[in-house]
């Protein structure tokens, strides 16, 4: 402190000012960048996956088998939005600290909110663009003793929601350039009893449920939802297998093992390890002979390895 005061006490005012603002604007610029980077971190996927959203990690693993293993969390959860934004919905999020920390939430997690494709999807994909027509094709392999294989070839014609064409649009897309309102029941909204379609020359068209269909005074009382992207597109970040798809892809990359061997038994036998009790049959004798305990089956699927063990 004496030696402080000493080189204070033999340079100017002026001086000790600009000694002041340099060591201020070295401060700032260490805090600012401290601040980035905590800030870049906080939006890394590792960050997501690993300290917040520890509580589903299944979707983590997920996401690597989807089309979006490449993209971050943070685009789609949180949309291409401005930087200011982003630090209010991330300060919004804190209201679920509590519950994170004393694993006081429920199970199977879901998400209240969902950014809107406007903020998230169409950033990346344009609504309006052209998608010719594509084939693909489907392999399925029955539950006979020759695991017979089906191949189903489907055309996709995806179309236009808009772009180079006039009209309403076309193919699959079609609902982009017409505004497409449902109303939908259950938890899951699976069960749609109305849906409208509103197209460009201002045409309405209303569709009912023939078995069950809503009243006028249950129309008028309900708040339509808007057909968007996640409507159809609701697996495409997460996607979750079910036992006959891992099954069927399994069976196509020979990449099924038991005790480390290949085996190909029939797919009844090979499904019962991965539903268990959910399955729509019994365990046969035939069954047990080849799984003792369904821990004895390892599917080795890249990139689905380490979903079952």
């Amino acid at each position: 402190m004496k030696k402080l005061r000493e080189l204070f006490g033999s340079v100017t005012a002026v001086q000790q000012g600009l000694i002041v603002a340099g060591v201020f604007i070295v401060g700032f610029i260490l805090l600012g960048v401290i601040s980035i980077r905590v800030w870049e971190v906080t939006n890394s996927s590792a960050f997501c996956a690993d300290v917040c959203h520890d509580v589903h990690p299944e979707e983590p693993a997920a996401r690597q088998d989807s089309y979006h293993a490449n993209v971050q969390c943070v685009e789609c959860h949180m949309g291409r939005v401005s930087t200011l934004r982003k630090i209010v919905l991330k300060a919004s999020h804190a209201r679920h600290l509590p519950e994170t920390l004393l694993q006081q939430y429920e199970r199977p997690t879901e998400a209240e909110t969902l950014i809107p494709p406007d903020q998230s999807c169409e950033r990346c994909h344009w609504p309006p663009s052209f998608h010719g027509d594509s084939l693909r094709e489907i392999q399925h392999y029955q539950q006979d003793r020759d695991n017979t294989l089906i191949r189903t070839f489907l055309a996709l014609r995806t179309g236009s929601g808009g772009a180079r064409i006039e009209t309403v649009g076309e193919g699959i897309h079609w609902h982009i350039a017409n505004q497409v309102e449902f109303i939908a029941e259950g938890e899951h909204m699976e069960d749609v009893r109305w849906v409208r379609a509103t197209f460009p020359d201002g045409r309405t068209v209303e569709y009912d449920d023939v078995a069950n269909p809503l009243t006028e005074e249950e129309i008028a009382a309900a708040d339509p939802d808007a057909m968007d992207c996640v409507d159809c597109h609701n697996q495409v970040g997460h996607p979750f297998h079910s036992p006959d798809t891992l099954l069927d892809l399994a069976m196509q990359t020979e990449r099924l093992f038991l005790s480390d061997k290949l085996l190909l038994p029939t797919r009844s036998v090979l499904k019962f390890p991965l539903c268990g009790n959910h399955c729509a049959f019994t365990r046969s004798p035939f069954a047990s002979r080849w799984f003792p305990s369904p821990s004895a089956l390892r599917i080795r699927i890249s990139p689905l390895n380490g979903w079952f063990g």
